[in-house]
């Protein structure tokens, strides 16, 4: 335990940890524009082509990103070992990752048609308990008291947040469980993306995760026959926006090198603050007393589980 909290102090005034804390935290702000602009593209595109489209898109900047990388700064011997160990294994991961981390986008684009942003983005963010649970069963790694009471604590302000719309919007309860059972798969992805990233680079992991993730997506645009392609300029610059985002999961990705993917998956909990507070901007959905106490309630459980000792990996993980 000494030995932890010894591994954890000096990793936070080096660079590891400190590094991968400030990608995750720079990725909450640029993921809460996620459902922003899924909202706004899903005026003119289906749900599911808005997805599509923001699969291809990324995977043409992402591509474009790592092309210009090897170009530009030829590879060490470490990391061409690393992204060439392509085995069996490594290969069945990436495509069980790509076709979790597609599922999950594709079921919350299809919550934000059946319910709130507010009541999405709250639903989705129960990743974590899926998270835990999943890393205790598949895994066996345990969570210290700190980290449970963090996690307790910010999920409860997170039901707190969301509690005026379940309360008053029956309607929505669908919605609310397509979101649900995105976090489902969105707690798989993360767990077999930490996985990966002890062989592969964030960039080779998105790589394959959206290349597989348009094959998933790709017959589902046609179920409707109709809002393929946007009809405006406008239409388009919001996809391209939306695709822009995809920074947001390198930086996640990234982070998970350093941190459990439980602990990752907690501060996402931030999303729905931020993301609650730029549709009250944006949409005019009300925010009411209730609504910041929650935020204050969410922000206090993710301190105290991101300054737990279980908040890193131990050196033998």
């Amino acid at each position: 335990m000494t030995n932890q909290l010894k591994y954890w102090q000096q990793q936070s005034l080096g660079t590891p940890v400190a590094i991968a804390m400030a990608s995750l935290f720079a990725a909450l702000i640029i993921q809460a524009l996620n459902p922003i602009l899924i909202r706004l593209s899903e005026s003119e595109v289906s749900p599911n082509a808005a997805i599509f489209h923001r699969f291809w898109i990324t995977l043409a900047i992402v591509g474009l990103w790592n092309g210009l990388q090897i170009a530009g700064y030829p590879q060490s011997d470490k990391e061409v070992e690393a992204n060439s160990a392509y085995t069996t294994q490594v290969l069945w991961l990436l495509l069980a990752m790509g076709i979790m981390g597609g599922t999950a986008m594709l079921l919350w684009a299809w919550s934000l048609t059946q319910t709130s942003i507010a009541n999405s983005a709250l639903a989705f963010s129960m990743t974590p308990l899926f998270t835990c649970f999943l890393e205790w069963l598949v895994w066996g790694r345990r969570f210290d008291l700190k980290f449970g009471i963090g996690m307790a604590i910010a999920i409860v302000g997170s039901c707190a947040l969301g509690a005026k719309d379940f309360s008053y919007n029956a309607l929505y309860l669908q919605g609310d469980a397509i979101a649900l059972l995105g976090a489902v798969f969105y707690a798989v992805y993360l767990m077999l993306a930490e996985k990966l990233r002890t062989q592969l680079t964030a960039i080779i992991i998105l790589l394959w995760r959206y290349a597989v993730s348009i094959v998933l997506t790709l017959p589902l645009i046609f179920i409707g026959g109709d809002g393929i392609f946007p009809y405006s300029w406008m239409g388009w610059f919001f996809l391209i926006l939306l695709a822009a985002t995809t920074a947001s999961q390198v930086l996640i990705v990234y982070s998970l090198k350093q941190l459990p993917s439980s602990l990752v998956a907690l501060v996402l909990l931030i999303d729905p603050v931020l993301t609650a507070i730029l549709a009250w901007i944006i949409f005019s959905e009300q925010l009411g007393w209730l609504n910041w106490i929650a935020f204050a309630v969410i922000l206090l459980g993710v301190y105290l589980a991101t300054s737990s000792k279980s908040a890193v990996k131990t050196q033998t993980e």
